[in-house]
């Protein structure tokens, strides 16, 4: 376990908040976009302080608002809002840029001393939060204006310069996620480097408003002061010159890399083509960066917007000028129609063949959904070996169906992935009916769809059962917007098609959205398919939990869970390497660190007698039959008549910190332990 030393912590938190009043708002993020969130009062930063050390020991990176945030917010358990903010403390910049902060170092900071700093990390860059402190806590809103100009100016984040900000806790490591890793980041703590004096705020808004309309453009990749943001280099991409590589932009946005000048040259890109205001923010919000909310989205966009036209003179043009997007399966040779049966015709035929038991049919269309990293690719190749030679797939029994599997992602890796998978399944693959192809797929382009299905029938040998893996779904739909039910509907409508001309299950790997743990894009593409399966990566383990969120047919299995192994590998000319492949495990959850008065209530409620818990009798919204439950009002009485918490609000915040910790849950005025595996079944306990 990583040592958290949190003394600069409570330090800092004092710094910013001592002489404001409200709660403070601390946050934890998780490797796939998890949020949690709690908030104390302003006079109680050490219990704020303990609570970001549980979430950290429990592998999220710790983070605390900016800004103080409203009262009513105490123990309420979720992230702030920029309504949720009333007061402002500090003026505070996100420098991501070595180069930037340097500069501004030799240069802003000489005029304007900064009253705090906390050093986030040196590698690949070094980066800094930096705090300009206020004598008195201030409610004008237009220190918000001033932080994003004094960004534009510095090279800073002007995205991170909301009101309800959240910035890395000092004291805490980095903990970067793998997508990180691969750009150069390493897991090192965050510093508290500086705390100095707090400023005057007439004088520090005068200097910092002189020093804009003064500032040099800055050198370096970032947007220059008065320069033609679409002609500046971007990141990776600093050799590009038109046409855009307009894919690799909007990945470099989902991967948070560069996101602002990326955002910027896309926006540029689409105002070029004439489209309105609207269309160019909905096109941005699916590629929403990590940690973000689409509104913050929204806001960074729509300034983009302005800056673009005011410099470039581009308006908008007529709708009837702005290319139309092409459509999906209108070929003649791809329309069914509808057949019709009468009442004699029909009969029952029996539960559907399953490819996979409980997870996939032989027939249909489905989505493996889970977020970048989590294994996806190794739960398809492991599949397509296990389903290719009829052997059970991770415990499960499975249906032998030939299968073709297209990578669309890591081609360089597939074939050692498919070596690893064989030798830790023990398969041989003499025995493995299936093919991989990798390249580029356009489900969009009907000439690429028919010659798909053309290159299934040629490989399978008219094989009467087959499953179709496509890796990754967005890889697969370039030039369509996944959160346009027009777009999507059409998608699926082409994946089905496929499925019915090869009789096939057609599975796609698709991501979730970061900020809510669900599948990406518009909501069609769940709704028109048979079978949603999910991955999400287990929060005290290296383990990824497997789930059924659809099966239109067929009885779901229970979840499950499963973990990379690596095995050794051995070239032809004896050079050995590692690979992992997919294995089902076991898991023990481990529970989280609690607070005194967190253990106290919960072992209270656990001891609490028979005659207190009642039993659901029927399945209820998110409380399955068979729940133990206590009354909330009855809980909270015995809890203040026994002096285990002193108050109404001391109660719910305590359950708020439990329900976060995944010990309990709270539902309709109900509530229940997470773990009743002693109860079992029983009509009594």
């Amino acid at each position: 376990m990583l040592d958290m030393p949190t003394q600069s912590t409570t330090q800092a938190l004092t710094f910013l908040f001592g002489r404001a009043n409200g709660t403070i708002e601390v946050c934890g993020l998780g490797d796939q976009g998890k949020v949690v969130a709690e908030h104390f009062d302003t006079s109680q930063i050490e219990d704020a302080v303990d609570w970001l050390e549980s979430i950290s020991e429990r592998g999220y990176r710790a983070y605390f608002g900016i800004q103080p945030r409203q009262e009513h917010l105490a123990g309420n358990g979720k992230r702030a809002t920029d309504a949720d903010v009333s007061q402002c403390v500090a003026i505070a910049l996100d420098f991501d840029d070595g180069e930037a902060l340097t500069q501004a170092s030799n240069g802003l900071f000489k005029v304007a001393k900064p009253s705090m700093v906390i050093r986030t990390g040196t590698a690949p860059t070094t980066r800094a939060w930096v705090f300009w402190v206020f004598r008195d806590p201030e409610t004008n809103d237009d220190w918000y204006g001033l932080a994003k100009e004094l960004a534009h100016a510095t090279g800073a984040d002007p995205s991170a310069t909301n009101p309800s900000r959240i910035g890395r806790a000092p004291g805490f490591y980095t903990l970067p996620p793998a997508k990180k890793k691969e750009r150069g980041y390493i897991n090192e703590r965050a510093v508290l480097t500086y705390i100095g004096e707090r400023h005057d705020a007439d004088w520090l808004r005068d200097t910092l408003t002189k020093w804009i309309e003064n500032a040099q453009p800055r050198s370096g990749q970032g947007l220059e002061r008065g320069a033609d943001p679409l002609q500046r280099k971007v990141g990776k991409f600093s050799g590009l010159k038109e046409p855009l590589n307009v894919e690799a932009l909007k990945q470099n946005c989902l991967n948070d890399m560069y996101w602002n000048e990326s955002m910027f040259r896309l926006v540029g890109h689409w105002a070029r083509q004439g489209l309105s205001d609207g269309d160019i923010i909905a096109l941005s919000l699916p590629y929403t960066a990590p940690g973000y909310t689409p509104a913050e989205t929204e806001e960074e966009v729509a300034d983009m917007i302005r800056r673009t036209r005011d410099r470039q003179g581009i308006e908008p043009v007529d709708v009837d000028d702005v290319p139309k997007p092409k459509k999906i399966i209108t070929d003649k040779q791809m329309s069914r129609g509808l057949s019709v049966k009468r009442p004699s015709d029909i009969e029952y035929r029996g539960q559907p063949a399953m490819a996979v038991e409980g997870l996939f049919p032989l027939h249909g269309t489905g989505f493996l959904v889970g977020d970048s990293s989590v294994g996806k690719s190794f739960f398809s190749v492991a599949m397509c070996v296990a389903v290719g030679s009829g052997q059970p797939f991770l415990g499960l029994n499975t249906t032998q169906a030939f299968c073709f599997y297209v990578g669309l992602e890591g081609a360089a890796e597939l074939e050692a992935r498919f070596c690893a998978a064989f030798k830790g399944l023990g398969v041989d693959r003499s025995q493995a009916d299936f093919v991989f192809a990798s390249g580029d797929l356009d489900l969009g382009d009907e000439s690429q769809l028919l010659a798909l299905a053309d290159m299934y029938k040629a490989e399978s040998n008219a094989s009467p059962h087959g499953i179709i893996i496509i890796d990754t779904f967005s890889q697969a739909t370039p030039g369509l917007e996944e959160n346009s039910a027009t777009d999507m509907a059409q998608v699926v409508r082409a994946l089905t098609w496929l499925a019915n001309e090869t009789g096939t299950f057609v599975l796609a790997c698709h991501h979730t959205n970061k900020a809510q743990a669900t599948m990406r894009g518009s909501s069609a593409l769940r709704g028109n398919v048979d079978t949603v399966v999910t991955l999400e990566k287990h929060e005290t383990s290296e383990s990824v939990t497997v789930a059924t969120d659809k099966q239109r047919d067929g009885a779901p299995i229970k979840q499950f869970a499963v973990a990379i192994e690596d095995v050794q590998l051995r070239t032809a000319d004896g050079e050995i390497g590692y690979k992992g492949y997919l294995k089902r495990v076991e898991t023990t959850p481990k529970l989280p660190k609690l607070a005194p008065s967190e253990r106290g209530l919960y072992q209270f409620l656990m001891s609490m007698p028979p005659s207190d818990w009642k039993r659901q009798d029927r399945p209820g919204q998110r409380i399955g039959a068979g729940t133990w439950f206590v009354a909330e009002s009855d809980l909270m009485a015995a809890a203040i008549d026994q002096g285990v918490t002193g108050s109404r609000g001391g109660f719910t915040g305590l359950i708020s910190k439990l329900v976060q910790k995944n010990l309990i849950r709270k539902i309709d005025k109900k509530i229940w332990p997470v773990d009743q595996s002693q109860w079992g079944s029983s009509d009594e306990f």
